[in-house]
């Protein structure tokens, strides 16, 4: 299903973020967006930066278009069903087509003619109803369905926006690193706060600490050879507690190494801003591949979706990847018309900034979508671990069970950021193993060397593109597809690339003078 509106307000997206930054660049100088080169750049000129600021601003003028869509557009466009109305014309046309006798009747309409729209006149027959007419419908049922989610998003995507107006300052002006971390760590605690608390993510967390709680417990720690339940519930409540809080810190301090690492990524033309399109885009296709878990075996009268271990199960077949991809749910899914949005704001800024850039991003942009694709990623974790945790409650049914499993699980998450996620760890690791001071600027990073390597920009954000699309984004589709395979798909994807950046010296000292 194609959303008129959803294209309008994308296309209105992307040429806002190009002529933001096409404004940027032309006073850049007035408004201290210079960047000049030092020890850290990729580059040997002065070019403007702060360019993210025009996909922080398109972002939030698509959304508020989105909203303003949702609210005014089914109240002034409130039109009926065009097959429902259809169908309850025409028994009434019938009725009055002529006698019940069987003799053909005078003074039908000419071929062609409809009355209404809705049903050819004199003959009982339903007219099909216009294209206009039905993407007008399908269209206000869409934004009828979102239209609850507004309240939702403000509490989640604020941060994320705020983040890229600070952002925006320390382009200008510098910003200490104590107020740039403090903030991320707010950012990161305000959106695990919020899917605890708003979709019900408590019980996710409890989830893993449980599991985390099992695995220790196997590995004969103290205190935990009873489970979980029975030792919080018998009151010894401290080590339940404690690991409880040491797994929110590390995910607290996983978001933001993320946020971080995006930033420390975007080194040289084109790549941070290609990396967010892969991500955004490749979530939005795994979002459209719906598949059926299958408690025992899948009923004949179930839809045909595909399931790991039903007749449509066969995911190497010629047809086995079709029946899993369900296109007429990809512009209507929230968590994709989010996606959708900020990605065109990113093409919209791509074009200026891909080598030879004419413009940076800046933290304006690399802050802002770091925390955007890391509050995607939390929320469909929680909403996947929720339906993975109730499918291993349900009890089997001999004769079949059908759950169709929503969201992007965590592990094609991690492996759609694997190229950032391996070059800024790698780097880092090596450098601190090396005895190199972590904060001293370098330009070590695996995608630095290559530039220098290949005398080109556009080369390497290139080859990271093409590693992204035909070896990465397979694997997460497997991971989204075959849930029991997820870590073993999530190894496949990172073993060859640590290896690739160790052997092409990532992090590895610059000879001086270089």
């Amino acid at each position: 299903m194609t959303s008129i509106t959803l294209l309008l307000i994308l296309a209105a997206t992307l040429a806002l973020s190009w002529a933001g930054t096409g404004l940027i660049i032309r006073h850049a100088v007035r408004w201290g967006l210079e960047d000049v080169p030092n020890a850290r750049s990729s580059h040997t000129r002065i070019t403007p930066r702060g360019g993210g600021a025009a996909i922080v601003a398109a972002s939030l003028a698509g959304a508020l278009l989105l909203a303003l869509a949702a609210f005014a557009l089914p109240r002034l466009l409130d039109a009926p069903d065009p097959y429902q109305a259809s169908l309850t014309q025409a028994p009434a046309a019938s009725a009055a087509s002529g006698p019940v006798t069987g003799a053909p009747t005078t003074g039908t309409a000419p071929a062609g003619t409809a009355s209404s729209g809705a049903m050819s006149a004199g003959t009982g027959t339903a007219a099909a109803p216009s294209w206009w007419a039905l993407m007008l419908h399908q269209d206000i049922g869409w934004l009828r369905g979102i239209s609850g989610l507004g309240g939702l998003a403000v509490i989640l995507f604020t941060p994320a926006f705020v983040l890229g107006l600070l952002g925006l300052q320390d382009d200008r002006r510098g910003l200490s690193i104590k107020l740039r971390l403090g903030f991320q760590l707010f950012s990161v605690a305000w959106l695990l706060g919020s899917a605890f608390v708003l979709i019900g993510g408590m019980g996710n967390l409890w989830f893993l600490v449980e599991q985390l709680w099992q695995v220790l417990g196997r590995l004969g720690m103290p205190g935990m050879s009873l489970p979980l339940g029975q030792a919080f519930a018998s009151g010894h409540s401290f080590l339940p507690l404690l690991l409880t809080g040491l797994v929110f810190t590390a995910l607290l301090l996983a978001g933001v190494w993320w946020i971080n690492l995006y930033n420390f990524m975007d080194g040289i033309d084109g790549i941070a801003a290609s990396q967010a399109l892969f991500m955004l885009l490749g979530a939005v296709l795994l979002r459209s591949l719906s598949f059926v878990s299958a408690l025992g075996t899948v009923p004949d009268t179930a839809p045909l979706h595909c399931s790991p271990n039903g007749p449509a199960g066969q995911l190497f077949a010629t047809d086995g990847l079709l029946a899993c991809l369900h296109l007429e749910n990809l512009m209507t899914d929230p968590f994709s018309t989010a996606s959708l949005i900020v990605a065109a704001a990113v093409a919209g800024f791509l074009m200026w900034n891909w080598a030879p850039a004419r413009i940076f991003m800046g933290d304006a942009g690399s802050l802002f979508l770091g925390n955007i694709i890391l509050i995607l990623a939390v929320i469909e974790a929680m909403i996947w671990l929720g339906e993975t945790q109730q499918q291993l409650t349900r009890p089997v049914n001999p004769d079949g069970v059908a759950h169709v499993i929503h969201g992007v699980p965590p592990a094609s998450w991690f492996i759609l950021g694997a190229l950032f996620i391996t070059d800024a760890t790698v780097t880092l690791m090596r450098r601190i193993l090396s005895g190199q001071r972590p904060g001293d600027p370098h330009r070590s990073h695996l995608y630095q060397r290559l530039a220098r390597r290949f005398g080109s920009h556009a080369r390497v954000t290139l080859v990271y593109c093409l590693i992204n699309v035909f070896w990465l984004l397979p694997l997460a589709a497997l991971a989204r597809l075959l849930p029991g395979a997820g870590m073993s798909m999530v190894l496949l994807a990172y073993v060859p690339l640590v290896l690739l950046a160790w052997l092409l010296g990532a992090g590895r000292p610059e000879p001086a003078g270089t």
